[in-house]
């Protein structure tokens, strides 16, 4: 779920570097039910319920019960692409969890096992989220100003941007033909025509693809991108 579903939804957000600088991160919170079926040694739970399944293993009663079980995780991203970063730790998280389903099967036959397994799985979870903050903070910051262009920190859904399928991490350097190296520049350049625009986009790949589209009355003014330049807070709007 973290590798498939962790990258959706994103909140951008504009920080202060240590020199004071306006870069961008990007922060993450998930949480997901899941259902847990747990065994209860003996009968107690069929006995109100004649029909509540009960399992026999050797001379042992067992009954089945279902216990919804939360799972989620929560991160700043500010060195990496958020897409990247939250694959890479979901990666990490399904080796972690294979070794602990590998030493749980191990703890049948010794029970004590299981206890240090259970310890174990909750210490390296969390000790897994926090080399991943470290790293993540080593790195230089991904969503800073650049000299060739604005880089798109976060895109309104169902926006000008949105549908021209712009993404988060690319740089706009030229509208309509215009270089453009800040809000304002790109801003004049989309006057120049209030039909139609046309971006030169350099992608997270460093190759550069022109996209363009018609606008419309009540189309955001700015096509719906929040730049890292934009010290204008969003709380009004939803970003991805």
């Amino acid at each position: 779920m973290i590798t498939k579903n962790g990258s959706k939804g994103t909140s951008p957000k504009l920080v202060k570097s240590k020199r004071g600088q306006s870069v961008g991160a990007h922060e993450v919170k998930r949480l997901w039910f899941l259902p847990l079926f747990l065994l209860v040694p003996g009968d107690a739970l069929s006995l109100p319920f004649d029909w509540w399944p009960v399992f026999h293993v050797g001379a042992e009663k067992y009954s089945l019960i279902l216990v919804p079980f939360a799972i989620g995780f929560q991160q700043q991203i500010q060195g990496m692409l958020p897409k990247a970063a939250i694959q890479l730790y979901g990666r990490r998280v399904i080796v972690l969890g294979s070794i602990i389903a590998i030493l749980s099967i191990v703890g049948w036959w010794y029970p004590l096992l299981s206890i240090i397994v259970a310890a174990f799985a909750v210490i390296a979870r969390e000790s897994l989220a926090l080399i991943q903050k470290l790293k993540d903070d080593s790195l230089p910051f991904y969503f800073s100003k650049k000299n060739n262009g604005l880089m798109i920190l976060g895109i309104i859904p169902d926006s000008p941007a949105s549908k021209m399928e712009l993404k988060v991490g690319e740089l706009v350097t030229k509208v309509n033909s215009v270089v453009t190296y800040n809000e304002k520049t790109f801003y004049e350049a989309l006057q120049k025509n209030r039909a139609h625009c046309k971006l030169e986009v350099l992608d997270t790949n460093g190759e550069i693809r022109f996209v363009q589209r018609a606008l419309y009355e009540g189309d955001h003014h700015e096509l719906g991108i929040l730049f890292v330049q934009d010290e204008r807070k969003f709380d009004d709007e939803k970003i991805s």
